[in-house]
């Protein structure tokens, strides 16, 4: 019996992400110092983060990744720290659209607040034009 190729982009997303989180835990432990330990932590471990929410999107139905979201911002103003990283970056761009993929974010406080940070960050450029309205297939 075969899996999907769906369940294989999961469980290759879900292992890869569990390795660059892995390499960055060592990197912490094995780097000499301050600087080079806070870039393999952030480098590594938002990918590696970013990664394993992808493979549980694709394993699971995206409600689920949303939960796990969630649940990781409910004491916590960001994904990784006090501050937005990487790994905010790279799950703002697929969460701020999840309403036009037909999710209701808002049984989601946590994640619309988090969103409204991000959004709020003076460096943040917006994707699309004000006003814009996608289209509905």
């Amino acid at each position: 019996m075969s899996a999907s190729p769906l369940a294989w982009l999961a469980s290759v997303l879900i292992l890869a992400g569990t390795l660059f989180c892995l390499i960055g835990a060592i990197g912490v432990l094995r780097l000499p110092d301050c600087y080079t330990r806070m870039h393999a932590a952030s480098k590594a471990g938002a990918l590696g983060a970013a990664m394993v929410l992808g493979g549980v999107a694709a394993a699971t139905s995206g409600e689920a990744a949303l939960e796990v979201m969630e649940r990781h911002l409910l004491n916590r103003p960001f994904f990784v720290g006090e501050s937005m990283t990487i790994a905010d970056i790279a799950l703002y761009a697929y969460t701020h659209a999840a309403e036009d993929g037909g999710f209701d974010l808002s049984r989601y406080p946590a994640i619309r607040l988090w969103l409204g940070r991000v959004a709020g960050d003076p460096g943040h450029v917006p994707m699309l034009p004000e006003g814009y309205v996608p289209e509905r297939l």
